[in-house]
């Protein structure tokens, strides 16, 4: 059984790390060695708060945050009791930089008298043949009258 550690009211740096590193080993003799690589070793502890009874773990992306809580999450809840003697609220936020932000442009209107073609898809430069006769004679009555 791991050692239990005693957290003062406000932890600090070194103590969450301590605390984290703790529950890794444990984790490690609870789970199997590829699920540890996978899906416990790429956690880091983030912050644990003042009072020693909510910790934040970082993971990779936010499917690695829902697997977490799906599959491990009484596991490292478990662990981390056993560790510190401690019931924790485990919350999970990610590594990942938030996406940019796309700002929409306005479509150009669109002049009847200067059509904006690609010049490979007009129909002087179309090459024709017994299998695309059918599509061709439909495009032409098409643009012929929209």
């Amino acid at each position: 059984m791991p050692s239990t550690l005693h957290f003062p009211l406000t932890p600090s740096r070194d103590l969450t790390l301590d605390l984290w590193d703790n529950t890794l080993a444990a984790l490690r003799n609870s789970v199997g060695p590829s699920e540890f690589k996978h899906w416990i070793k790429p956690i880091s502890c983030a912050e644990v708060d003042e009072c020693g009874s909510r910790i934040v773990l970082e993971v990779p992306d936010a499917s690695h945050g829902k697997w977490l809580k799906e599959n491990y999450l009484s596991a490292i809840r478990t662990a981390l009791r056993e560790i510190s003697e401690r019931e924790f609220a485990i919350d999970f936020k990610t590594s990942e930089p938030l996406p940019e932000l796309v700002t929409p442009t306005t479509p150009r209107q669109a002049n009847p008298n200067q059509p904006n073609l690609v010049a490979r898809y007009r129909f002087d430069t179309f090459v024709g043949g017994p299998n695309s006769q059918f599509a061709r004679t439909a495009a032409q009555a098409v643009a012929d009258r929209p």
